[in-house]
């Protein structure tokens, strides 16, 4: 039945979900990694497997080395097929309801030294000549090019209000 009841799964991702390849194959792979989970604890059909068999699953996957991302991933495919099993009537109980995906760990971004943004801030653009006795003049001068300086100080203003306001990048865009 495991076998039968992933092919239908398959078509119901592939034909009814449109997902692609690659989301196909990684809830098929997590689907079954799960059944055989189950059935090796001594489980002989699908039916018989409950939120504890689950969790004991992904317990198994953490203690091998799976990230969190990876154990998210996993939970979600998980509930994803039982939900879907359920609906179509292969299981009368949807064992993974209350099965949790593991908080992802979150990293707080890079901070850049003080020095950095005073250099990023004050460094030449394509807008500013170099050399000591180079000035914004000399980039406006014969032979410059009107749209590198626009470039340079659209993308100088960029930074500048970034850095200011704290803005996302998305935001700016």
């Amino acid at each position: 039945m495991p076998t039968d009841l992933l092919a239908d799964y398959e078509r119901h991702l592939r034909l009814e979900r449109g997902r692609s390849e690659h989301t196909v194959r990684g809830y098929l792979a997590d689907a079954r990694s799960a059944l055989d989970f189950a059935l090796a604890r001594g489980h002989d059909r699908p039916e018989s497997i409950d939120l504890a068999d689950l969790r004991s699953w992904l317990a198994a996957s953490a203690d091998s080395g799976a990230a969190r991302a990876s154990l998210a991933r996993r939970s979600a495919a998980a509930r994803a097929f039982f939900g879907w099993a359920h609906r179509v009537g292969h299981l009368e109980v949807d064992p993974s309801t209350r099965l949790a995906a593991p908080k992802r760990q979150r990293t707080l971004p890079h901070v850049l030294r003080a020095e950095d943004v005073r250099r990023m801030l004050d460094g030449p653009t394509d807008t500013q000549p170099e050399g000591p006795d180079a000035d914004l003049a000399g980039a406006t001068g014969p032979g410059a090019d009107p749209v590198a300086l626009a470039v340079g100080l659209r993308d100088h203003a960029i930074v500048e209000i970034l850095y200011a306001t704290a803005m996302r990048v998305g935001e700016i865009v």
